[in-house]
């Protein structure tokens, strides 16, 4: 007797937790439009019940405000992350102070300064990149200067007479 393999196109995470296809995902359109089959569907005689029709009408209040709140989140989200990118432009040519957490659970955090000559912008949080050549997270800066302020500036004198 031959038995047939059965496959499934279903995913799983490493967790064991199943993928869900977007595509395959019930939206508020779907919703709505089964709310509204229903309701030209019902049998006459015995229509929907008042409460499950004003449940049903809650669950897709619901369930839109949710899908709004989503939305706005992840503007709200992107929106922070590319103010966040533009303003390392105004660490640009100063002086920054930062402490460098540690890498091993032996180890001590360590104070770092230089001017910045660089940002990179490649990761979830952008990190300056100095002139001593390290590169610190903008995130574990701690201070910042404008070199030369507060600080005699050097001033060159021309005795050459032209």
């Amino acid at each position: 007797m031959a038995i047939n393999a059965i496959s499934s196109n279903q995913q799983t995470t490493a967790s064991g937790g199943q993928l869900i296809n977007q595509s395959t995902a019930l939206g508020k359109d779907d919703f709505l439009k089964m709310f509204v089959a229903t309701l030209k569907n019902q049998d006459p005689t015995s229509p929907i019940d008042a409460n499950n029709f004003l449940q049903q009408n809650a669950m897709f209040s619901e369930l839109e405000t949710l899908q709004n709140i989503q939305s706005l989140l992840t503007q709200n989200q992107q929106s922070q992350q590319d103010s966040g990118k533009m303003l390392t432009a105004a660490y640009m040519g100063r002086e920054v102070t930062a402490t460098i957490p540690p890498s091993n659970q032996g180890e001590i955090a360590t104070n770092t300064s230089g001017i910045v000559v660089g940002v990179d912008l490649s990761g979830d949080v952008p990190n300056l990149l100095l002139d001593n050549g390290q590169s610190v997270s903008i995130q574990n800066v701690t201070g910042m200067l404008t070199p030369g302020y507060g600080q005699a500036a050097s001033s060159s004198t021309d005795t050459t007479g032209a």
